[in-house]
């Protein structure tokens, strides 16, 4: 039988090992410490979620949502702050830097038109 030959086994239990041994190898520090590393955070996770769901069980509706729309309230004040800083300040920097010039001539062209206006209600 040739499994038995004499002339080929040991080349055979040699490749056999080597492969053997390399596979357990790559799976004790690749593929293991993966696998668990993925285990311990499914089970954190699982932990965290059942606390959560314990606490919502435990905790009063009115109150809860009281609470949420009291975080909703203050975001949406210290957004709003935020943001009327923001446009004031815009506006202020194209009023004086960038929008002079059409803001005199925007002026001037308005106090000719109410001039003329009063001017001609004054007049008749």
């Amino acid at each position: 039988m040739p499994q038995f030959d004499k002339l080929s086994f040991f080349t055979q239990v040699f490749w056999l090992i080597l492969i053997f041994f390399s596979f357990y190898i790559l799976l004790l520090k690749v593929f293991i410490p993966n696998l668990s590393l993925i285990v311990k955070t499914r089970i954190n996770k699982l932990k965290i979620e059942k606390n959560s769901i314990y606490n919502l069980k435990n905790l009063d509706y009115e109150t809860f949502i009281d609470h949420k729309m009291q975080v909703l309230r203050d975001f949406g004040t210290v957004n709003k702050k935020s943001t009327i800083y923001w446009f004031d300040n815009i506006t202020k920097n194209l009023n004086e830097k960038e929008l002079v010039g059409n803001n005199n001539f925007y002026v001037k062209n308005m106090f000719n038109i109410f001039s003329k206006k009063l001017l001609l209600n004054k007049l008749f």
